[in-house]
């Protein structure tokens, strides 16, 4: 099982999938990082560190898409995927799983299908509207081109979801 790290919500709803699966035998290797590796061991969940990705969050608590993009750069989020997505192929080859379960991690579902381990992926959302609409004030030019990018990344990560077989509940 693969939760995002980020807060508490991914692994807890993914421990009593797990704790059912033992129960019938089933071996669960939770593949986690930050706030998730800590609530696994307190949980005593058996589990393997990952490479951890850091999202900004509003005051509110929602994900600040713009400021993540932008504090980690083009260049720096692509190659903390790529490690993401490599030590997820270590991590596999170790395991040796029958089965990914992946909880809003596109990183262990790539390098599942790269070494051809059937996937199965939980979401909280769908579709995520980054910017529905430019609000009543004037946005910047340059808000407008890193909006545009963003929901056109994420449709297009829908997309190859789909065209990749990846299953989504």
């Amino acid at each position: 099982m693969a939760p995002c790290g980020v807060g508490l919500g991914h692994i807890t709803r993914c421990e009593p999938i797990a704790r059912e699966l033992s129960k019938h035998r089933v071996e669960v290797v939770f593949s986690t990082y930050g706030d998730g590796i800590g609530y696994a061991e307190r949980m005593k969940l058996k589990t393997v560190r990952t490479v951890p990705i850091y999202i900004r969050v509003r005051r509110d608590g929602s994900v600040d898409f713009k400021q993540t993009a932008t504090r980690s750069g083009l260049s720096l989020g692509v190659r903390t995927f790529i490690r993401q997505v490599l030590a997820e192929i270590r991590n596999l080859k170790a395991f040796k799983p029958n089965l990914v379960f992946s909880d809003s991690r596109a990183s262990t579902l790539i390098a599942a299908r790269l070494l051809r381990i059937p996937t199965i992926l939980m979401l909280n959302q769908y579709k995520v509207n980054i910017i529905r609409k430019p609000s009543a004030k004037r946005i910047s030019l340059g808000d407008r081109a890193f909006f545009f990018i963003a929901n056109t990344s994420w449709v297009s990560s829908g997309l190859c979801c789909r065209a990749y077989g990846l299953s989504v509940i």
